[in-house]
């Protein structure tokens, strides 16, 4: 028994005298196609992950950045600013471009409800996203008099 049942199938493929098979060169094509369709697709999700990373690392930088920057005028600052406003929230929105996407910064400053004597200042950094999802990066802080 000479060839065997492995044999046959390959001379589907392939044939000793001509070379390729039309059958053997489309289905190879399909296999190079499927693969590719399957490395694309992991590509374009990698690439959404990544404008997302980058839309959310610079929104976090944005919000921590007016936090520290809100702190640094302290406890009596705020509770003249709060007083003079008859105790009243403070709100204040400024829009930034960066890396051609528009992030809207929302800052409030008031007094907390959690703690008597306590201001709590809030900023909000939102943006959306190249499919257009909206996002936000959202950070609290207070600040106390501690003397």
């Amino acid at each position: 028994m000479k060839g065997g049942i492995g044999r046959k199938a390959l001379s589907i493929l392939w044939r000793e005298d001509q070379g390729y098979s039309l059958f053997g060169v489309l289905l190879a094509f399909f296999i190079l196609g499927v693969a590719l369709l399957g490395f694309l697709n992991l590509m374009i999700a990698s690439v959404r992950t990544s404008a997302f990373a980058s839309g959310v690392s610079v929104a976090s930088n944005l919000a921590q950045k007016e936090i520290e920057t809100l702190r640094t005028y302290g406890y009596d600052h705020w509770m003249t600013l709060l007083k003079e406003n008859d105790w009243a929230p403070i709100e204040q929105t400024d829009t930034t471009l960066t890396q051609n996407v528009r992030f809207v910064k929302k800052v409030r400053v008031s007094l907390s409800p959690l703690q008597k004597e306590t201001v709590q200042l809030e900023v909000d950094v939102a943006y959306r996203d190249p499919s257009g999802n909206l996002h936000h990066v959202y950070l609290t802080s207070l600040v106390a008099d501690y003397e």
